[in-house]
C-alpha cells in the first residue's frame, strides 16, 4: 500500500486511487491528487512523444490558484509582476516549457489514465505512425467524482475522523495543451 508522504496516519480517512491499486490519497485533497496524477501523464506523454515546446492552458474550472496548490515543481507562466497570463480567449497560461533538445519518440512507460484517452492515443499514434510535428490543441478534463464528494466528507467529520484539511471538491474542469514536436528535416 502506498499513502502520502509522513502517512498513514491514526484517525484519518484515505481514498483509493481510482486507478492504481494500492495507492491511496487523503480524503480532503484527493481531487487535487488526481488531477495532479492526470495532468502529470499529460506532460509525460507529450514529452516522450518528442515535444521541444509546449504549453497549458486552463480553460474551465480550476485555474492558477489550483496549479500553485499541485505538489510538483511546475515552471508556472507568468507576465509582468506574476499577474496571469490571459489570452484573448480569456484562458490562462498556467505551464510553459522547452526542451529543444528533446528527441524521444515513444510512449511513457506506466501511464493508467492514457488507457481511457481517446484523443491522447490519436496523438501519439499520429506522432509515432505519421510524424506529427504541431499539436494545435489536445484536452485535459477532469469531471468524475469518483464518490468523493463533499457530503461524503462531511459524513466522515461528523464521525470524528479527520480527512486532512479542508475537503477540496471535485470541479469540472478543462485544460488544454498545445505543441511542437522535433522533427528530422
Amino acid at each position: 500500500m502506498e499513502f502520502p508522504q509522513g502517512h498513514p496516519r491514526q484517525g484519518f480517512v484515505y481514498a483509493a486511487h481510482p486507478l492504481l491499486p494500492g495507492r491511496y490519497l487523503l480524503v480532503a485533497d484527493f481531487h487535487l491528487r488526481l488531477f495532479e496524477h492526470k495532468l502529470m501523464e499529460l506532460l509525460r506523454l507529450l514529452t516522450s512523444l518528442g515535444a521541444i515546446r509546449y504549453e497549458v492552458r486552463a480553460v474551465e474550472g480550476w485555474s492558477r490558484n489550483i496549479a500553485a496548490s499541485l505538489n510538483v515543481d511546475l515552471p508556472m507562466a507568468a507576465s509582468g509582476g506574476g499577474v496571469a497570463n490571459l489570452t484573448e480567449h480569456g484562458q490562462e497560461l498556467v505551464y510553459s516549457a522547452r526542451a529543444d533538445g528533446n528527441r524521444s519518440r515513444e510512449l511513457p512507460a506506466g501511464t493508467v489514465w492514457y488507457q481511457d484517452e481517446a484523443t491522447w492515443q490519436e496523438l501519439a499514434r499520429q506522432r509515432l505512425e505519421h510524424g506529427l510535428d504541431t499539436l494545435q490543441q489536445l484536452t485535459l478534463s477532469y469531471r468524475d467524482d469518483f464518490g468523493v464528494t463533499a457530503e461524503a466528507s462531511a459524513g466522515l467529520s461528523a464521525l470524528g475522523l479527520k480527512i486532512g484539511g479542508q475537503f477540496e471538491r471535485q470541479v469540472d474542469t478543462t485544460w488544454t495543451a498545445t505543441a511542437t514536436f522535433w522533427t528530422e528535416r
